[in-house]
């Protein structure tokens, strides 16, 4: 089984694979507009487990991906609890996700059912205009 970390942006996701055995995928940028690009990286790696962070545009990604493989969502506080290091890049936060699945050590973020999440957008008040 492939084990799949994504860090999130608005324009990017970067994405790295480690298997059972230790095999890595290298980190690759994808844009988030090319969600072809995004599966045709996953397609090899299936059957998959993947791991992204709950961010405010994770939506998305989580519709696209859960119907080709596992996906969870890590809670970023917790995580940032857990590993404290010098460096932090975007290819060693997928890498450290990939890795963290492999061994089930992800802090996991509560996903809200489809339903729940539609009825919570339309009570969630618009934020005011920036000065």
């Amino acid at each position: 089984m492939w084990h799949i970390g994504i860090d999130l942006h608005r324009r990017t996701v970067v994405t790295s694979a480690v298997n059972d055995s230790g095999e890595v995928v290298s980190p690759v940028t994808i844009e988030c507009r090319n969600t072809k690009a995004i599966l045709k990286f996953l397609q090899p790696l299936k059957p998959f487990r993947a791991v992204v962070e709950s961010t405010a545009t994770y939506r998305w990604l989580y519709k696209l991906l859960s119907e080709e493989g596992t996906i969870l969502l890590v809670h970023p506080a917790k995580l940032r609890l857990m590993i404290q290091r010098r460096a932090k890049t975007d290819r060693l936060d997928c890498q450290l996700l990939a890795n963290l699945l492999r061994i089930n050590q992800i802090p996991l973020s509560y996903i809200p059912p489809r339903r729940l999440s539609a009825t919570e957008r339309d009570y969630t008040p618009p934020r005011p205009p920036g000065p």
